[in-house]
């Protein structure tokens, strides 16, 4: 049926079809979508059904600008996934999807929109959550068994000394142990072992060691 500015009308068929479909999505996408159904016979007025509120409009509203100039452009393409904005200022996400009659002609359109705002404050939550301190990088590493623990424990020490194993003089390999001790590493089983290993040293060397360590602080031998 023609209407009177010359474009041809939905039918009430389309129409009946294109109204649960809007009314499903929105039902199944939740309260941040809308669809509306525009009927170009109906232009300037061509919203036929509208589903959600979103932008707060209602069936017999009008089209937006951005519509308008689809329209006026002869434009058969659907465009998707473009910017718009509520005159509130929410942000949202839109496509227009073009209607066409037997001969590939645009007679309305289904537009969607999806208001962002709510991603938007989750994003920032999550960007907070996900926030670290910059300029604060610790040697922090998340072990898995009681050798890794070691490892991490005699890395921490050597990089304190900062003279590589082999050139360490007993002062230097005093002071690991010292640190060792001080984080309970030596409460690990196997951990005399491992350290005499890493300090190319003797097990008997490394109870010397915690000897005068544990003199010096007062602490006992266990």
């Amino acid at each position: 049926m023609a209407a009177q500015n010359g474009e041809a009308r939905l039918s009430k068929d389309i129409l009946d079809i294109l109204a649960p479909i809007a009314n499903g999505l929105v039902r199944t996408l939740g309260s941040n979508w809308e669809v509306v159904v525009h009927d170009f016979g109906l232009l300037p007025n061509s919203i036929a059904h509208i589903s959600g509120n979103v932008t707060g409009r209602k069936a017999g509203g009008p089209m937006t600008g951005f519509g308008f100039q689809l329209v006026s452009s002869g434009t058969k393409e659907d465009v998707l996934n473009y910017p718009s904005e509520t005159m509130d200022g929410r942000k949202l996400k839109s496509s227009t999807i073009f209607i066409k009659d037997g001969s590939g002609n645009p007679m309305g359109c289904m537009c969607i929109n999806m208001d962002l705002t709510e991603l938007h404050i989750a994003r920032q939550s999550l960007e907070r959550l996900c926030g670290v301190t910059e300029g604060v990088k610790p040697n922090e590493t998340f072990i898995k068994g009681v050798n890794d623990v070691l490892s991490d424990y005699m890395n921490w020490a050597l990089s304190k000394v900062d003279v590589p194993a082999k050139l360490m003089q007993k002062e230097h390999k005093i002071m690991v142990v010292e640190d060792l001790d001080n984080l309970g590493a030596f409460q690990i089983k196997g951990a005399v072992d491992y350290v005499a290993k890493e300090l190319s040293t003797s097990r008997y060397t490394i109870y010397n060691y915690l000897d005068q360590v544990r003199a010096k602080s007062g602490r006992p031998n266990y």
